[in-house]
């Protein structure tokens, strides 16, 4: 203990003694799974694994999965037989693990390029994270479009091309879910939010944003450029390019190996419902979604509609009318967020060898702008109470709040509200445009809603912990997005 630091005993958890920083590289030798986990960091440090998973997206991911979604695409499930349909679920099922797999490959490695530009611009240039986050805002395309595609619409001026170009649009950007949950409509089956926001967004603002963002990430670029010269200014470029070509997978991935995937198990599962409802074997449509996706399959796989043999009302019914009571405990009843004692902060990397510091550095950096800790700060100045977050997007705009728990809410946006929400997912970017500004309870300057609202230049605090416990629809808010500050 004489060779702890003086004024007390570092602890960890509960009743553990946590070693100094000195100590960790010994420990890493010491330990057989920590010397493997050494040398993995060493490998991925040497041979640039994260930037590689970029490369491998574009030229091998990406690909393989447009052309596995295009081929869902041609499927028409009202027109399969039983068992062809009982096929096709299986398929949905294998596209979803399949998918999966290749999303949690890609989620990470993406923001390591933004963590080793945002590391060079504060060591070179003395750049804050958020003017770092300039140099790529503009360029998340596949989570903005949808909403510039309404814009689009929306200033057409051709009211007899409406519905022609709304249906198309359904086609073009309809296989999104707008949430995690196979029971939630997906973009296309949502009509009349489409409608609502094209009479909700500002279709002006939204011509002139991209050019102006392109503009002001073109402006950082050049700043940085006649600041730096000779082995900077050439790394900087190439940090720059790799960044650019990592950042948009960040909301890219969620699209290709979530929401389309989703989908279409959802289309085939709904398909098997009406099927069910009309047999008998459930009451409602919505009590497909009480089965799991083998028993839907099972349920085909014998008979179906055609046969007549499959698990009927004795077998299912009974597990359709638990379920709902048993889904509405859960969520009820969700547990801590954590158990135990928090171990409190990590020791210090200095002591690494420098390839796997480097490393864990972005991956460390990675993960606190993805989670942020929630702030849950709430001061009062003056006559004013204040809640503290995250500052995710620049801009201050005050307006009245309205507090979203779930995708199903969306209809109760109007244009200019202040969106109270618990987190976004990239789906969700069809409603910013309409936005004042957004304030969320969790997130952090990388997380999707924090990059959304740098891509339509919304005001955004993220990370507050409690606002939509401690707010309220028609509240009268400000949102600072620069200084991470909400007063009320």
């Amino acid at each position: 203990m004489a060779m702890l630091p003086p004024g007390g005993t570092p602890r960890g958890r509960a009743g553990h003694v946590r070693p100094p920083a000195w100590l960790l590289p010994v420990l890493l030798q010491l330990n057989p799974r920590a010397r493997r986990r050494l040398r993995a960091a060493q490998r991925a440090s040497k041979e640039d694994l994260p930037y590689q998973t970029v490369n491998r997206w574009y030229s091998e991911y990406l690909p393989a999965q447009r052309a596995r979604l295009d081929e869902f695409k041609k499927v028409d499930v009202a027109a399969l037989d039983p068992e062809s349909l009982a096929d096709h679920l299986r398929r949905c099922k294998r596209l979803l693990q399949q998918s999966a797999e290749i999303h949690y490959e890609v989620v990470i490695p993406p923001l390591f390029s933004t963590a080793e530009l945002a590391k060079f611009c504060r060591k070179e240039l003395g750049w804050t994270f958020e003017r770092v986050l300039g140099l790529l805002a503009g360029t998340s395309n596949v989570s903005s479009e949808p909403a510039r595609e309404l814009a689009r619409i929306a200033g057409d001026g051709d009211p007899s091309r409406l519905r022609d170009r709304l249906d198309q649009y359904r086609q073009d950007f309809g296989l999104r879910s707008l949430s995690a949950e196979l029971s939630d409509p997906t973009l296309a089956e949502r009509p009349q939010l489409l409608e609502l926001q094209l009479r909700a967004l500002n279709h002006s603002a939204l011509a002139r944003e991209k050019s102006e963002l392109t503009d002001r990430r073109h402006d950082l670029a050049r700043e940085a450029r006649r600041r730096l010269m000779g082995r900077k200014l050439t790394e900087f470029d190439r940090l720059l390019g790799r960044a650019l070509r990592a950042y948009p997978l960040r909301d890219d991935n969620s699209f290709f190996t979530f929401d389309s995937p989703f989908a279409f198990m959802r289309y085939a599962v709904l398909e098997a419902g009406h099927r069910m409802v009309k047999s008998g074997t459930i009451l409602a449509l919505d009590d497909v979604f009480y089965c799991e996706v083998d028993e839907v399959i099972a349920w085909l796989d014998t008979g179906g509609m055609a046969g007549g043999g499959g698990p009927g009302p004795s077998k299912l019914m009974p597990l359709v009318r638990r379920r709902p009571g048993e889904r509405t405990w859960s969520l009820a009843n969700p547990g801590p967020a954590t158990y135990g004692a928090k171990p409190g902060k990590p020791p210090s990397l200095r002591w690494l060898p420098r390839g796997p510091r480097a490393f864990m550095e972005c991956v460390s950096f990675a993960m606190e702008h993805v989670l942020a800790e929630t702030m849950s700060e709430r001061t009062v100045p003056g006559d004013a109470a204040r809640l503290t977050g995250v500052a995710a997007s620049a801009g201050t705009y005050s307006g009245p709040v309205k507090v979203i728990l779930s995708e199903s809410a969306f209809g109760r946006i109007q244009r200019g509200d202040v969106l109270v929400c618990p987190s976004t997912r990239p789906s969700w970017s069809v409603v910013f445009p309409s936005l004042g500004a957004i304030i969320t309870d969790s997130g952090g300057a990388l997380s999707h809603p924090a990059i959304i609202a740098r891509e339509h230049r919304i005001p955004a605090v993220v990370a507050t912990g409690c606002a939509t416990s401690l707010l309220q629809d028609g509240q009268r808010v400000t949102v600072d997005g620069a200084a991470g500050t909400v007063t009320f």
